[in-house]
């Protein structure tokens, strides 16, 4: 069953990642930053991530700049806070940080772009997404 379900888990994984990553594009500095930041601690307050934020933008980002960046990474689920956290944050998704920091999807294509007997040299996306279709779950997205 692990078998046959990684693939199609890969392929929703890697594809969250993608659509995670065009969103952020305009504030991709600032959440390179963010993604370091909480590499080095589990836990952040509000002014080192705003911290942050401002060494990723340009240095003429205005304050509403700074905010909406903030804003955003938190809806994005970047990050969030406890209840009664008093303004302290963690990381809602490590994985996508990791992705982040090292500028692909690492936890999903690093050292495994290996040929299987059955899938020769495709690439995992590929391999995924065919994995996907095959799925009697997804029969409906081939149309």
């Amino acid at each position: 069953v692990y078998e046959q379900a990684k693939p199609i888990v890969d392929f929703y994984r890697f594809s969250f990642y993608e659509n995670r990553k065009e969103e952020l594009a305009p504030y991709a500095g600032a959440a390179l930053e963010v993604a370091n930041l909480f590499a080095e601690t589990p836990v952040a307050s509000e002014q080192a991530i705003f911290e942050a934020i401002r060494r990723g933008l340009p240095p003429n980002a205005s304050v509403a700049d700074l905010a909406d960046a903030f804003r955003e990474f938190r809806n994005l689920g970047l990050f969030w806070r406890e209840p009664g956290a008093m303004g302290f944050h963690r990381p809602a998704i490590p994985s996508l940080m990791a992705s982040i920091r090292e500028g692909q999807d690492a936890a999903i294509l690093k050292a495994r772009r290996q040929p299987t007997p059955s899938t020769g040299n495709r690439s995992l996306r590929h391999r995924c997404y065919v994995a996907a279709m095959r799925c009697p779950h997804h029969q409906g997205d081939r149309q």
